[in-house]
């Protein structure tokens, strides 16, 4: 058996940044709302207040299965490709028996890039719906990714 990837934090790429940082797990990755981040991390520490800016810059929850992303479709593409770039983990993932789905999809909502998928959302509990990451599964990357190439 191969050895897996297991929290392989990856570099942003100047196409994610400012808003993404992706970590590849064997079978899913991390999508780390990372302007949001920072800012509830400073504000934590009592260094500063995060402006409304950095909290627009967060996942937010619409229902169990649409999700508004941060950032633009082209950095959010960019974060997909990362994910299916990294040189084991989607292979490994397609090369154990995964099977890639093709429902899930993003869509632009008066200008919000929204994310229709089955993604795991650890903190969803919070009263304002606000996520600093979201966990996908790799079946759902490449119809995410196709469809995001469409709005970018």
């Amino acid at each position: 058996m191969k050895e897996n990837p297991m929290g392989a934090c990856l570099e942003p790429t100047t196409a994610m940044t400012p808003w993404w940082n992706v970590e590849v797990r064997s079978e899913s990755a991390y999508l780390n709302a990372t302007v949001y981040n920072v800012a509830k991390i400073r504000e934590r520490v009592g260094e500063g207040s995060a402006t409304a800016e950095e909290i627009e810059a967060s996942w937010v929850v619409i229902d169990d299965e649409t999700t508004a992303a941060p950032g633009t479709a082209a950095a959010f593409a960019a974060a997909l490709d990362q994910i299916l770039d990294h040189p084991r983990a989607y292979p490994d993932w397609l090369a154990e028996g995964g099977v890639p789905r093709t429902d899930a999809h993003a869509e632009l909502r008066d200008g919000q890039l929204v994310v229709v998928a089955k993604l795991y959302r650890y903190e969803e509990g919070r009263e304002d719906g606000r996520l600093g990451c979201v966990e996908i599964g790799y079946e759902d990357v490449v119809a995410l990714r196709d469809s995001v190439a469409a709005l970018a």
